[in-house]
């Protein structure tokens, strides 16, 4: 079809070919020039130019798919929130418009700078513009929006209807909770008498709960069905050493209010207070029957004691952490009450301070991240208590568990803690203080085979069917459907192809749940059918699945290209995701059925269409050890097959992937590299894949890079003598190293990378408090050992140690204030190479971290870096600031 229409209207401004065709065909008339032949003439990207590009975000989609919000977020600030008709032409925009609500196809609401809110008709066209609010609950039960309002005198709540009637307005309001069931609001006021009210939307009527011209509130909750509420009463006059807070809470059920006075409970620790500010957070169970919030230490005058360290070689914790927790005594603790019962225990300790509540809220699981010496491993090994809440009996049910993330996780229905220890994953049973093996005897590995490192993760999990009655897990590719003790399925079949499926949660749904120090795994209804995403890794493809348990994995989308941002409409099979290619924008596209094509409905960054620009490849190549690996590779944009180009080889393990993912051109980058500001300058840019051995990764990134590149010289594309290469973070210690074993590269550019392995290995990682043994070990150094059991390993992979070998001229570049890699490590190879006499530039910013966040240094910084190339490869003339730091 392409080539058809492309033949027939030669004297067509066909601009747009790449961006508008690939898969979709025509979407638009094209306008007829004058003069038959007459063909639109790219312009090279100048600087100038960037500002055009924006960033598009889906934001979300109206109840049955009929329209669409998304945004264009600009580097001027100046970002756009729209709503279009996903089968229509209607579209509306608010600049800066954010925390946005469709009602179904009717109306949309968002807010607006100043302390405005937009009320769009969807259907009329019709708008209200509404001042002084603050922020707004939707009532989609009731067709009507709660607003929190405020000027410089009051504040207030109002009650209107979607088309911005008011309905009802309740004076000094200053906090407002809508309830799930959007019925019922439960208010603050400072209005005369300092009170807690209830407002009924449908009634349009107030229930006083508690009147106290003494106090304040703060932290007001509802329980989950909207029969409870739970709010602190604050004594005006408290002060920390005269404390008065008081948790209430009351039951609609009850028509009765219950209030905590820590002073009438013999459990509660007498040197502690209701704490009002901390970050263990209010809440009530799901039964309404008992209430969660935090205790603090009553500080007292300190007793003046030695600034000394004192570092002890014995200590669990190194000194700065130890100093900052301090016994755990200064950071909130949690405490549970019941209110009918008039009862409350402690939860967490001193020797337990973190905790996480099982799904039903009736069990605390409580550990210590902190239990024992951090060596080798990033996170710790800890034991695992279980405490029944309505008897208070505490039993160590996992002794010696990781802490890693999501190693340990609750069942949303109550039943069960699942954990994956050894390679695998169990359940442990709560009412039988029991443990099931579920994934043992199955023939696959629940391993996480993307892992590079040495610390065995998992390869996750799903959720749970509802009442816990299955967990789903993830082998290697696909979905395991597991009943604990009983059977086991698997569900999806991407092992055959190579494909990993994951269950994707839209922006409605939710994925793993906060529980204070924990997770809950979310509930999946195999009933309602499941959405995946799914990624080859053999050639990259990736896209949208759906599930059905009758008609099993069916594609939306699926190729060689990034889907992301997928938005379903709750009450109609209608999809709208973001689909991107390296040469086509970001687009939004709908599928509205599964036999239904997709059509694109948003476009962004039309006007590329009148500059040059690049394309990408997928590459492959083999290193010195015969394993196959892959690139991606990007042209200069207005490629000429009969010319060699200079290219830039940026490295950080495995980067392939981003062959099919978009890069606007811009100023402003956090580690000053961006793709497309390169190709337009004609570059080759280069993204290889990079494989490690253990105890040689400094080696095995010179095998996999220089392989890579010869790889890509062996076709002609470009001059062997004209190729910098690049890195950050842990590719910055990459280029550090690859640079003292080759002289294939002629510049080079490092930034916020290793240099010692040796006095980094013995340095203390400041973001943690613990020293750094772990990431030399087990993670991105990959040595695999301690210093001790391997020295040579150590001083063979740091780049210190053999600067005499390099003959490229390097630029780094490191943040002050990066916590993550220590700028010292910076420093040391700039003396290095200072002292050896060989061309380097160290540049050390201000007030940034690890990567760069002050607009002004990523725009001098990316300024830099064509600088930097522009000289050593492409001959361009000589830089005030590099003729002053290499001449």
């Amino acid at each position: 079809m392409e080539t058809t229409i492309v033949s027939k209207i030669s004297s067509l401004i066909f601009a747009l070919k790449t961006v508008m065709f690939r898969n979709f065909g025509l979407l638009f008339v094209l306008v007829a020039c004058p003069v038959m032949g007459q063909v639109l003439t790219k312009k090279p990207l100048e600087v100038k130019d960037y500002s055009l590009w924006s960033t598009l975000q889906t934001e979300g989609i109206s109840d049955v798919g009929g329209w669409v919000s998304y945004k264009m977020k600009y580097a001027s600030g100046n970002d756009t929130l729209f709503v279009k008709q996903t089968k229509g032409s209607r579209l509306y925009s608010f600049v800066k418009g954010y925390d946005s609500s469709f009602k179904k196809e009717q109306y949309f609401v968002c807010m607006l700078p100043d302390n405005r809110l937009q009320i769009q008709n969807l259907k009329d066209g019709s708008q209200h513009l509404l001042e002084n609010v603050t922020s707004y609950f939707l009532s989609k039960k009731l067709d009507c929006l709660v607003l929190q309002c405020k000027n410089s005198q009051r504040s207030w709540v109002e009650i209107r209807t979607l088309d911005g009637l008011l309905l009802g307005a309740l004076k000094g309001v200053y906090k407002a909770v809508l309830n799930s069931m959007g019925t019922q609001v439960l208010c603050f006021s400072s209005d005369g008498l300092s009170a807690v009210f209830v407002f009924d939307l449908k009634a349009l009527q107030s229930q006083v709960l508690l009147e106290d011209s003494q106090a304040v509130y703060t932290k007001a909750v509802w329980d989950k069905n909207g029969t409870a509420v739970a709010f602190i009463q604050i004594k005006k006059d408290s002060t920390l050493a005269n404390v008065k807070r008081s948790v209430c809470y009351y039951s609609f059920k009850m028509h009765r209010l219950y209030k905590f006075d820590s002073d009438e409970f013999d459990t509660f620790p007498q040197d502690m207070f209701v704490s009002s500010d901390g970050k263990v957070a209010l809440s009530i169970s799901d039964d309404g029957a008992r209430v969660f919030f935090g205790i603090m230490l009553i500080v007292k005058e300190a007793i003046k004691q030695s600034d000394v360290q004192q570092w002890n070689a014995n200590d669990t914790l190194l000194y700065p952490l130890k100093h900052k927790l301090d016994g755990w005594k200064k950071i909130e603790k949690a405490g549970v009450w019941f209110p009918m019962e008039q009862k409350f225990l402690p939860i967490t300790t001193n020797l337990l301070p973190k905790f996480v509540l099982n799904g039903d809220q009736k069990y605390a699981i409580t550990f210590n991240p902190y239990q024992g010496k951090t060596l080798g491993s990033y996170d710790a090994l800890s034991d695992y208590y279980i405490t029944d809440l309505a008897t208070g009996v505490k039993t160590l049910f996992l002794p010696q568990q990781t802490i890693a993330l999501h190693s340990l996780l609750i069942s949303p229905g109550g039943k069960y803690v699942l954990y994956f220890r050894d390679s695998q994953w169990y359940a442990y049973v709560i009412a039988t203080n029991t443990h099931v093996a579920l994934t043992k005897k199955l023939p696959v590995s629940f391993v996480d085979a993307e892992n590079q490192f040495f610390e065995t993760e998992a390869s996750g999990v799903a959720g749970w069917t509802e009442n816990d009655a299955s967990v789903l897990i993830y082998d290697s590719f696909d979905l395991w459907n597991i009943v604990p003790g009983k059977t086991s399925e698997r569900i999806t079949d991407g092992s055959a192809k190579q494909l990993k499926f994951q269950v994707v949660f839209d922006k409605d749904a939710k994925g793993v749940l906060s529980s204070y120090d924990g997770g809950i795994s979310p509930v999946v209804s195999l009933k309602e059918g499941m959405l995946l995403k799914a990624s080859c890794g053999t050639d990259l493809s990736s896209g949208y699945f759906t599930w059905q348990a009758k008609r099993g994995v069916q594609p939306l989308v699926y190729g060689l290209l990034t889907a992301d941002q997928l938005v379903k409409a709750c009450d109609a099979p209608v999809y709208v995701y973001r689909e991107q290619y390296y040469d086509v924008s970001p687009r939004l596209v709908l599928k509205s059925d599964i036999t239904v094509p997709a059509q694109v409905i948003v476009q962004s960054n039309t006007q590329q269409a009148h500059y040059l620009w690049g394309k990408s490849e997928l590459v492959y190549y083999t290193n010195s050890k015969g394993t196959k690996l892959k690139g991606a590779l990007f042209y200069p944009a207005g490629y000429d097959a009969t010319k060699k180009y200079p290219m830039i080889v940026s490295i950080y393990q495995l980067q392939s992937h981003f062959v099919s993912v978009y890069q606007n051109p811009s100023e402003y980058n956090l580690i000053g590299f961006n793709i497309t500001n390169l190709v337009t300058k004609g570059y080759f840019v280069l993204l290889p894949d990079i494989v490690y051995e253990q105890g040689k990764a400094g080696n095995s990134a010179v095998d996999c890079v220089v392989s890579a590149t010869n790889a890509i010289i062996e076709r002609g594309l470009v001059e062997r003598s004209r190729i910098g290469l690049i890195g950050h973070s842990f590719g910055g210690y990459e280029t550090n190293f690859i640079i003292t074993q080759t002289s294939l590269f002629a510049a080079a550019i490092s930034s916020s990378g290793f240099t010692d392995l040796v006095s980094g290995y013995f340095s203390v990682g400041w973001n943690r408090g613990t020293p750094e043994f772990w990431r030399y070990e087990k993670q991105q150094l990959r040595i695999g050992k301690s210093f001790y059991e391997d020295k040579e390993a150590y001083v063979a992979n740091s780049p210190l140690w053999h600067a005499e070998k390099v003959e490229t001229p390097l630029f780094s570049w490191v943040g002050e204030e990066d916590r993550q890699v220590h700028y010292y490590q910076s420093i040391a190879f700039h003396l290095a190479l200072r002292r050896l006499n060989k061309p380097n530039i160290l540049l050390i910013y201000p007030k940034e971290a690890h990567v760069l966040g002050i607009a002004a240094h990523q725009q001098d910084l990316t300024s830099r870096i064509t600088d930097w190339f522009g000289y050593y490869l492409k001959n361009e003339p000589l830089a005030g600031w590099i003729k002053e730091g290499i001449e």
